[in-house]
């Protein structure tokens, strides 16, 4: 018999001494009316709400939709046992036929308002759909609920344009779409209730360059697979004469390893023969640990690198050459 489980919003896998009590957490704030989706119509479903002490922390009402039942928050911070049972299996003298979903609730007072994966920078034409929480006062995502009026602002438009979406089950998504080069600022606000407005707001920049993020270095696994956007600049000496990029290098479980110049120069010796080019085509920038420990540790090596582009045919390209590096 499959486990009955909440499909929205958003819970996390109990741990510790909630897990003796429950399933899941679902973290709500103040004030809100959250929605609650279940694999199973909420007509075959029974709730009931073991509250400690009768603080009446929550309750359980009919929802707006069929498909959902709605969890109406109070104004006091507290925990609460939710059990909810399926009674499509039918029920017998000795109780329900099927384990109940144990769903602990925490209600805590919002205290900011979090884009976690909001990009830095976007490729022109890029989208991104980025999810908008709440977080309590100990850094704790929380659902974000209908009732609670949100909104998203851009201060350049012709740059970057931003769409804010209430889904059916609660969730928020921020849908971005970068427009051409620049850089806009995103404002997010959410009305709470009792609190009043709580807001976030973050730079984004859109560039033509295929590599958005040269500030930080892209962390790889081996025969992991990179798509790049499909922004093509070429890479000729008119152009561009040097392109500069960083690798690290895992040193877990290798043991000493030369000095960190002779790790660099032999990395651009390697580089420049899977590409092709003549030797010192690829040269070291510069080597250096992530930790303060000298030479190679568990962090590994960051090694700095800069390729002569006037090496590469004419018609070679961003593509050509992310192809050849990352898709042998």
């Amino acid at each position: 018999v499959a486990p009955l489980v909440l499909m929205s919003p958003r819970v996390s896998v109990a741990c510790g001494e909630e897990a003796l009590a429950a399933d899941s957490v679902l973290h709500v704030p103040l004030g809100g009316r959250v929605p609650l989706t279940f694999g199973k119509a909420t007509e075959h479903l029974h709730m009931e709400v073991r509250d400690r002490d009768d603080q009446r922390v929550v309750e359980v009402v009919e929802g707006s939709s069929k498909a959902s039942v709605d969890l109406v928050v109070g104004e006091r911070d507290g925990d609460v046992l939710v059990v909810v049972h399926d009674r499509s299996g039918g029920n017998s003298t000795s109780g329900w036929k099927r384990p109940p979903l144990l769903l602990s609730v925490s209600a805590r007072r919002p205290s900011a308002v979090q884009a976690p994966t909001l990009p830095s920078v976007l490729p022109v034409r890029a989208t991104s759909e980025v999810p908008v929480l709440l977080v309590d006062s100990h850094g704790t995502s929380m659902a974000l609920p209908p009732n609670f009026a949100a909104s998203a602002t851009v201060s350049h438009p012709s740059v970057l344009s931003s769409r804010l979406v209430r889904g059916a089950g609660g969730e928020t998504t921020l849908h971005l779409t970068a427009r051409r080069e620049g850089c806009a600022a995103i404002n997010i606000s959410v009305h709470v209730p009792g609190v009043g407005s709580l807001s976030e707001m973050a730079a984004v920049c859109v560039t033509q360059g295929l590599l958005v993020s040269e500030a930080r270095p892209l962390l790889l696994l081996p025969g992991a697979k990179v798509h790049l956007s499909s922004e093509l600049v070429a890479l000729s000496a008119q152009e561009r004469r040097t392109l500069a990029f960083t690798l690290r290098i895992s040193c877990e479980g290798l043991g000493a390893l030369p000095a960190g110049g002779a790790v660099g120069d032999g990395l651009a010796a390697d580089i420049a023969e899977l590409l092709g080019l003549p030797r010192g085509a690829v040269t070291t920038l510069g080597v250096r640990a992530p930790s303060v420990s000298r030479g190679c540790t568990a962090d590994g090596l960051e090694v700095d690198l800069s390729l002569d582009a006037t090496s590469l045919e004419p018609s070679s390209s961003f593509r050509d050459l992310a192809e050849r590096l990352w898709f042998p």
